[in-house]
C-alpha cells in the first residue's frame, strides 16, 4: 500500500518503517470488533462455507468463553465483598475488586512482612537508588 494512504492511520507519524504501517491497515482489535465483524452479511456473503461453518463454531465457543468470564468476575466480586482484607485494600487508590482479591489471595494478612518495604519488595517493587562514591542512598 502506497505510503500516502497509510500515513492518516499511522499512529507514530514520524517512524514509518512496516510494523507501523501494519498497525495502522490491520482491522480493530476487541471482542466488540470480533463480533461486528463475523456478523456483517457483507464480509460473510464473500466467504467460502466452510469457512462460515468453522467461523461460527469458533464464535459459539467465544461465546462460552464470555459468559465464563462474566461468571468469574461475578465469584470475584462476591468474594470481595465479604472479605475484610479486600475491603481494605480497595481502599486504595488504583486498587479493584480484582487487584484486592487477586492481593490478599497471594499474601493473605501479611503477617509475613515486617514492613510495608518487605511487601514492596516481594513485589518487585524496588526504591530508586542515588549512589556515589561507595554511598548507596537509597529513595522513596
Amino acid at each position: 500500500m502506497a505510503a500516502q494512504f497509510v500515513k492518516p492511520f499511522r499512529k507514530a507519524q514520524s517512524s514509518k518503517n512496516d510494523r507501523n504501517d501494519a498497525d495502522a491497515i490491520a482491522i480493530a482489535q476487541g471482542d466488540t470488533a470480533l463480533r461486528k465483524a463475523l456478523g456483517d452479511s457483507d464480509t460473510r456473503a464473500t466467504l467460502p462455507p466452510i469457512l462460515l461453518q468453522a467461523l461460527d463454531h469458533l464464535s459459539a465457543h467465544w461465546y462460552q468463553v464470555r459468559e465464563r468470564l462474566h461468571e468469574c468476575d461475578q465469584h470475584i466480586a462476591a468474594h470481595a465483598a465479604q472479605d475484610q482484607r479486600c475491603q481494605r485494600a480497595q481502599q486504595i487508590t488504583g486498587v479493584g475488586v480484582l487487584t484486592a482479591d487477586a492481593l490478599v489471595a497471594h499474601i493473605g494478612d501479611g503477617r509475613d512482612f515486617h514492613n510495608g518495604r518487605q511487601l514492596a519488595a516481594w513485589l518487585g517493587l524496588v526504591p530508586t537508588q542515588h549512589s556515589t562514591g561507595g554511598k548507596a542512598k537509597l529513595g522513596h
